[in-house]
């Protein structure tokens, strides 16, 4: 049957989908620019002077992404880059596949592009494009064993199988096989000696049996052995050595014995031996090497000795050894042994002498910490994996030896580095922000929600010198947070939820959290524009005049519904009224023109969705109409384009992902498209006229992982994408339909490295391949299609070196 993809009408192609085939735009992979540093919480506001960048937000940590799959130096602890970041999520298990690559797994979102829970990783590195095994839930622990690898998590569906949360694929093909063992509850954790699979959990039946929490499974059958230990509590970690299975958690009886909190049961009776280090709370992790067995949990005392949260155990005995690290903090939650080395996680300051965040290296003869990872900044890890000369640390942090920066940091914006400049919010808690970032000569002028400065107290608001960081005396002390701020002149105006200013009441009794100070001396004007509800979302000052967008309906004396012009001296509205229907949360003003975007309807007059142009003198709208089909929150305007960013899918007659550039002329979108974020939004956005800087709290952007912070090139200083005309002499693929395999054969006139990418119909990336082309070129590109069901696809094709989309055509698979 031969089908003309050109002519084809299926009912599932929904609007979206026919949008995304008619945009000739880089609707996804747009360059970014890779030398920025991200940040481990939200960015709310960047600033930027000369060749400085400003950050503020809610972050605690900035640095270069390393994602949450980090390899370091086994020898240094030093970051060791060159491989795929896993980000929007954590690795919880790492598992060599015995061929120099890694099998990972958790709940993160990605591996360098979309790849959920569980992926593949090759020796050089990269993601394995062609290994899927297309999970619906988060992994917990993973086992490989003969070819085999055996999966425990929340998932109910994997490698094209239904599976209640534990499952067995075959390695090379991430297909399930028929091994299931059905649990009725959680399987927290899994590990195999031999022929037998040992599973804990939350589950009383599992593999055809009643099972309270412990089960050994047959690795041919699934089905439960006679091995029933039957603990009255928890388990947390099981290790089998020879005749004798360790077990750890929370139990106080087990084998038919009592055993608190770790044991050593046979391994064909399951009763429990006389084995009995007794701890006095509960055992995390259990290491087994040659005669010792390593405990890591919240216990002080084990094995008949006083020992906080670390012993090794003589493997006969039971009795506690001299080794004794001496940890102070909270528990180990991780031991893992390589040689000589004991490499320990956990929620600790100080072990084995020195102090150590969390991650420490110890000496398996003396307990004494190596310097290894020393300076480590890293969160909790979740897995180590010594592997050849490197360690892989899975977890939830993205960063590595990132620079500690309490909501407010400077970055080169040359080399992307981190400066000096810490000018130190307090308190260090999650309720310390910044949101607001102002730049005047030497002075930086800070507002967010912050008590300290540079150790002087500083409610909300302070001035701070440029190159040293130190608090300068200005002190307006504002009595809560500051949300929205803005330098003009000698003043800064203020909105937020303070109704007092250096003990002052703003705005009545009521407070109107709307306010003006001086910039020199930190004291209130008379400037009172008092809204009936909210303060401003947005303000910005034109010669006399601030334009105030937010949810009032009255301000200044007058009734104006989301968007009003005020005196800038008296605070009184002007005659200048648009009318909106709606909130305003973005003004930018140029020339003769006042540039909004917002959640309305109608504004000056005309019909206008979420954004629109007034003339400054009549507040009409004029003709220029993008027409988003979402709230436009950001604004940002260099030359003759406007940035825009807000929750749209189209805007400008284009579909563009959260984020686009508009031509003032015209109204429609320009070939540039950030994807804005993945389960995260854009808070802010600054173009600089050589960059345009976002920031969020996001994790993904342009298509990549990234977190809170990015930023691109200016489209006015970079070409615009080239089209496939420009670039091909001939191009073709097929077979069309397809049921495994897609060729495609072209004649490029240029050299470059392309991007080959699957997309389903809502525009979600399946795989991508990535192929070197020499000008020239003829020879056949061979492309695996993703393991999904028969239906419509798209062939996306990108240029890698500039992020361009060059074309994209139709694939039916069967």
């Amino acid at each position: 049957m031969n089908l003309n993809l050109s002519t084809l009408t299926l009912p599932l192609l929904n609007l979206a989908f026919l949008v995304l085939l008619s945009a000739p735009t880089a609707s996804h992979g747009q360059a970014l620019i890779t030398d920025l540093p991200e940040t481990n919480g939200r960015v709310n506001v960047v600033a930027r002077d000369g060749n400085t960048i400003y950050l503020g937000g809610e972050f605690t940590t900035v640095g270069r992404r390393t994602g949450s799959w980090i390899p370091v130096s086994a020898s240094t602890g030093a970051y060791v880059p060159g491989f795929a970041a896993v980000y929007g999520g954590s690795v919880n298990v790492t598992v060599p596949d015995g061929a120099g690559g890694w099998y990972i797994a958790g709940d993160f979102a990605g591996v360098g592009q979309a790849r959920y829970a569980i992926a593949h990783i090759l020796p050089s590195g990269m993601l394995d494009t062609g290994w899927d095994a297309a999970i619906d839930g988060g992994v917990i622990s993973m086992a490989l064993e003969g070819g085999i690898l055996y999966v425990a998590g929340e998932f109910t569906s994997i490698g094209g199988q239904s599976r209640n949360g534990l499952a067995a694929l075959t390695a090379a093909t991430a297909v399930a096989t028929s091994w299931d063992p059905a649990p009725d509850d959680f399987v927290l954790g899994i590990s195999v000696s031999g022929t037998t699979v040992y599973a804990w959990g939350d589950f009383t039946q599992i593999g055809g049996q009643p099972r309270n929490r412990l089960a050994a499974l047959s690795t041919t059958t699934g089905l439960a052995t006679s091995w029933n230990p039957n603990p009255n509590n928890a388990i947390r970690d099981v290790k089998a050595s020879g005749t004798v299975v360790y077990v750890g958690g929370r139990f106080t009886s087990i084998g038919g014995q009592t055993r608190n909190r770790i044991a050593a049961l046979d391994a064909t009776t399951g009763l429990a031996t006389a084995w009995n280090p007794d701890a006095s709370s509960d055992v995390r992790f259990i290491a087994v090497s040659g005669t010792t067995v390593y405990a890591g949990g919240s216990f002080t005392t084990i094995g008949g000795q006083s020992r906080n949260y670390l012993a090794a155990l003589d493997a006969t005995t039971g009795a506690a050894t001299t080794w004794n690290p001496g940890t102070v903090g909270n528990y180990v939650s991780l031991v893992v042994v390589d040689g000589s080395i004991v490499y320990v996680a956990g929620f600790f300051s100080t072990i084995g002498g020195q102090l150590r965040s969390n991650l420490a290296a110890l000496s398996a003869s003396t307990g004494l910490a190596t310097s290894w990872a020393s300076g480590s900044t890293y969160g909790l890890p979740t897995s180590i994996v010594p592997s050849g000369s490197n360690v892989f640390l899975g977890g939830v942090s993205e960063f590595l030896n990132g620079v500690p920066r309490k909501g407010l940091a400077a970055v080169d914006a040359t080399t992307g580095n981190v400066t000096s400049w810490n000018p130190g919010l307090l308190p260090d808690n999650s309720f310390t922000w910044v949101t607001g970032i102002a730049v005047s000569g030497s002075t930086v002028y800070i507002g967010g929600r912050f008590a300290s400065v540079g150790g002087q107290t500083r409610n909300n608001l302070a001035a701070v010198d440029a190159t040293t960081g130190v608090p300068t005396s200005w002190n307006p002390n504002a009595n809560e947070r500051i949300v929205v701020m803005t330098l003009s002149g000698s003043t800064v105006y203020l909105s937020g939820q303070f109704n007092q200013i250096g003990g002052t009441p703003v705005g009545g009794s009521g407070g109107s959290r709307l306010a003006a100070v001086s910039a020199t001396t930190g004291l209130l004007t008379g400037w009172n524009p008092n809204p009936d509800f909210g303060g401003a979302s947005a303000i910005v000052v034109s010669g006399s005049t601030v334009y105030l967008g937010g949810g009032f309906t009255n301000i200044g004396g007058a009734a104006r519904t989301g968007l009003a012009a005020v005196d800038a001296t008296t605070g009184l509205a002007t005659s200048w009224n648009p009318n909106s229907s709606g909130g305003v949360d973005a003004i930018v003003v140029s020339g003769s023109t006042v540039y909004v975007g917002g959640g309305f309807t109608s504004i000056g007059g005309q019909s206008r969705n979420n954004i629109a142009a007034l003339d400054a003198s009549t507040a009409l709208a004029t003709a220029w109409n993008p027409n988003s089909d979402n709230g436009v929150r950001q604004l940002s305007l260099v030359g003759s384009v406007l940035y825009a960013a807000g929750d749209f899918q189209n805007i400008g007659g284009q579909a563009r992902d959260r984020l686009a550039a508009l031509d003032i002329s015209t109204g429609t979108a320009r070939n540039w498209n950030g994807s804005g974020r993945n389960n995260g939004s854009v808070a802010t956005l600054l173009a600089s006229g050589t960059a345009v800087y976002v920031g969020g709290d996001f994790n993904e952007l342009g298509g990549v992982g990234r977190s809170n912070f990015g930023g691109y090139p200016d489209v006015t200083t970079s070409a615009e994408p080239t089209l496939a005309a420009s670039i091909f002499d001939s191009y073709s693929f097929g077979p069309n339909p397809a049921e495994r395999d897609v060729t495609v054969r072209l004649s490029a006139k240029q050299a470059f490295r392309a991007q080959f990418e699957f997309v389903d119909i809502s525009g979600t990336q399946l795989s991508s391949y990535s192929h070197a082309i020499s000008a020239g070129q003829n020879e056949p590109i061979n492309l695996r299609l993703p393991a999904r069901s028969a239906g419509l696809y798209l062939l996306r094709v990108l240029n890698s070196d500039t992020g361009a989309s060059i074309r994209t055509d139709k694939v039916l698979t069967r």
